[in-house]
């Protein structure tokens, strides 16, 4: 049996948005947490969002 590869990145689009912080993130972190995903995450968004302005949300 093989193994299935893995993805590069898991890249998301509306990283800003309501959906994200609502279900996108906690359903994330979820499968972080049971390592399931264990490759980079990537969230792209429209807004002018840094990374500290993203975690103060």
């Amino acid at each position: 049996m093989t193994t299935p590869s893995k993805a590069d990145a898991f890249v998301f689009f509306g990283a800003t948005g309501d959906l994200a912080f609502k279900k996108i993130f906690p359903a994330l972190q979820a499968l972080v947490s049971r390592g399931a995903l264990d490759g980079p995450i990537v969230g792209v968004a429209k807004s002018g969002y840094d990374v500290e302005a993203l975690r103060a949300r």
